[in-house]
């Protein structure tokens, strides 16, 4: 068996970070030292910390950008339905609504249920508030109360 020889690196950290320790803290060693078998074994960490590293940032990034395009929405179909614009209410909240969104499907609802703009439907209107109140919205849970002491469901 041939006896494996130690080789040297020249592998510097790209910032001054713990994450980026320098290979010869003894602790990320592997227990012969390095050699050109160990390294043969390991030349896919640094690549896969990276990558997992720019995953996870893009993740968050997405997950911001997408909440906040789902804000503007409701935002903006908060302000039409405050206006009295409903038409534009509708077709702001319909897509949260659909998406589960539960103040849109409320306010979708309350626009169904009242005939604000739209012909009144008493069960088009329930079938929006009802599972908005079902996720646990007080708003749309106040509202199928009133909607079932007055008998309109």
């Amino acid at each position: 068996m041939e006896n494996p020889t130690r080789i040297e690196h020249n592998w510097k950290p790209p910032c001054n970070n713990a994450l980026f320790e320098t290979p010869t803290d003894q602790r990320y060693l592997p227990a012969g030292g390095v050699t050109k078998a160990s390294l043969a074994r390991m030349p896919y960490l640094p690549l896969l910390r990276n990558t997992l590293r720019r995953l996870i940032i893009s993740l968050a990034l997405f997950s911001s950008l997408t909440a906040h395009f789902a804000w503007a929405g409701l935002n903006e179909g908060r302000q039409a339905y405050e206006k009295g614009d409903y038409a534009a209410a509708l077709m702001e909240l319909r897509p949260l609504a659909e998406k589960g969104n539960a103040e849109a499907q409320t306010k979708l609802g309350f626009i169904y249920f009242q005939g604000l703009g739209v012909p009144q439907d008493y069960a088009e209107g329930l079938k929006w508030i009802r599972p908005a109140a079902e996720q646990g919205f007080a708003e749309a849970q106040f509202a199928l109360g009133i909607i079932y002491v007055g008998g309109k469901a």
